[in-house]
């Protein structure tokens, strides 16, 4: 009798890639948490009410939930390959949504203020999911054998970041105004992005 004794394993990933998949998970993290625990006190700040703040949670929510159901719809056509692109994208992309945010709260009226928030919280909402996605994918095709070890390491990261992100933003929105914030996370989180690209040495994709 043969003994078969191989074990398939995932494919040895870069310790560049490694890096820069440390940066893209821990800086997404850093910049939207940065906002999120101080999105009451900034509606508060403009002037918006209570309705406000739900109605962009609930915006954001149902781009989550549109993206989940376009990856489930498109997921055997255009399957995710793990990689490192497939977190850049929509991870820049939502940092980008912050950053016209900010040039959003300098030009426009209230009334189209509040409306363009919650098209841009759609719109973030659906590429948060997607990183949410990559970022899953990206760990059981490069990590299979170690996903646990992995896992929890990302889970830590996102606890420092739960930590540390919103007294960055408390101490930004104490000393300056709501514009700062946003320009700051969205400038924050395109650097990171930035960064990750150049450190993986890879070609970002969407699929």
């Amino acid at each position: 009798m043969v003994k078969h004794d191989a074990v398939d394993k995932a494919p040895a990933i870069d310790k560049s890639q490694n890096i820069a998949f440390i940066i893209c998970v821990f800086g997404y993290f850093f910049f939207v948490f940065m906002l999120n625990n101080q999105l009451p006190l900034i509606l508060e700040t403009l002037k918006f009410n209570e309705a406000l703040l739900g109605t962009l949670i609930a915006c954001s929510g149902l781009g989550n939930i549109l993206s989940g159901m376009a990856s489930a719809a498109l997921g055997k056509r255009y399957p995710m390959q793990g990689t490192l692109g497939e977190l850049i994208i929509p991870g820049g992309l939502t940092a980008i949504g912050f950053g016209i945010i900010s040039i959003a709260l300098l030009y426009l009226r209230a009334d189209i203020m509040a409306i363009s928030f919650c098209c841009i919280f759609l719109i973030v909402g659906v590429f948060s999911a997607r990183f949410s996605i990559a970022t899953n994918i990206f760990m059981v095709k490069n990590f299979s054998s170690d996903i646990a070890l992995v896992s929890s390491r990302v889970q830590a990261m996102q606890n420092i970041a739960i930590l540390c992100a919103p007294l960055v933003g408390a101490s930004i929105l104490s000393n300056y105004t709501p514009v700062v914030l946003f320009a700051f996370a969205g400038v924050f989180g395109i650097v990171v992005f930035i960064l990750s690209a150049i450190s993986s040495r890879v070609k970002p994709s969407l699929y």
